[in-house]
């Protein structure tokens, strides 16, 4: 049932704004959507309010869905933008979680990975083995040739995430692999659309991992949003003993409402990306959040600023 019991911050009164402010120390924010549009441009007003939060004592730390971009572009693009003080260690995206759950359990890994340049780049830096995709291989030849030397090289993870220049052959290889009893699978993103705006969204990447499950009958390890394994690594990794004491703000009701709440942070949904005030009205109790907000740009109003 939908829920009437969201909070609007601008609705708040001085005391409820106190309130809120008081109950949280560390704010988890996604990125597109909350920072910025998908297509890169800054949303009016969210660093600088993002900087007056630090100055009064919060944590803040991003968790995003896109491995796509790298470490460099994100520093660059936030601190263009106006935030200071931002360092790698304060970003998060499923590829970097992949990493941190490979060195948990084989740091020694060879992985084949089925990621973009920037999550590939990322393995390589942490010292992983990676598979060459081989992206020239694409006879029908050349694919039933490497069928029937399976074997030659065990790989012990298969790792999916978002990837423009993923294919049949890519696919087919990755199968091939995870036909060893001990190769695992690792996905990223979950998103089963992307959202531009209100009105325009492409596919997500959800039917390329059904492609893997349907022909390897594995169970996948998931590390990006929703999956829990990332609030672990969250917890862990910025020493979070309080969940409720920590806010996630996102603009996304199924990733980042659902995986908040299911944590048991505090949940901000802002209106600036994806989803609409309408589909927050009407989504089940699992994706709808604790508060909600035109963008992050509200919190200046309930700062006094």
């Amino acid at each position: 049932m939908p829920s009437n019991n969201i909070k609007s911050l601008r609705q708040l009164t001085p005391e409820e704004c106190k309130e809120f402010l008081n109950s949280f120390d560390c704010i988890f924010s996604d990125c597109d959507g909350v920072l910025w549009t998908v297509t890169g441009h800054p949303i009016p007003g969210v660093f600088e309010a993002l900087q007056k939060l630090k100055s009064r004592g919060k944590l803040v730390k991003f968790v995003s869905n896109n491995s796509v971009r790298s470490n460099d572009e994100y520093l660059a693009r936030i601190a263009k933008y106006g935030m200071t003080n931002v360092k790698e260690s304060d970003i998060i995206h499923p590829v970097k979680s992949m990493i941190w759950y490979m060195k948990q359990n084989k740091p020694n890994a060879l992985v084949y990975p089925l990621l973009g340049k920037a999550g590939i780049d990322l393995l390589v830096e942490h010292g992983f083995d990676v598979v060459d995709l081989d992206y020239d291989t694409s006879t029908c030849a050349s694919m039933g040739n490497f069928v029937l030397k399976y074997g030659l090289v065990k790989v012990d993870y298969v790792l999916a995430d978002v990837n423009t220049s993923w294919g049949y052959i890519h696919m087919v290889k990755a199968v091939e692999y995870l036909k060893d009893s001990n190769c695992q699978l690792l996905f990223g993103a979950m998103d089963q659309v992307i959202p531009l705006d209100a009105s325009h969204s492409m596919p997500g990447y959800i039917d390329f991992y059904n492609f893997l499950l349907k022909y390897s009958n594995k169970q996948p390890i998931v590390l990006g949003k929703p999956s829990l394994l990332l609030a672990d690594i969250l917890k862990e990794r910025f020493n979070i003993t309080q969940a409720n004491r920590c806010l996630f703000i996102g603009d996304s009701l199924k990733m980042d409402i659902n995986f908040g709440k299911n944590v048991g942070f505090q949940t901000l949904f802002v209106l600036s990306g994806g989803n609409t005030k309408e589909d927050m009205l009407n989504a089940p109790e699992c994706n709808t959040p604790d508060y909600y907000a035109e963008s992050v740009r509200d919190f200046m109003d309930i700062l006094g600023e």
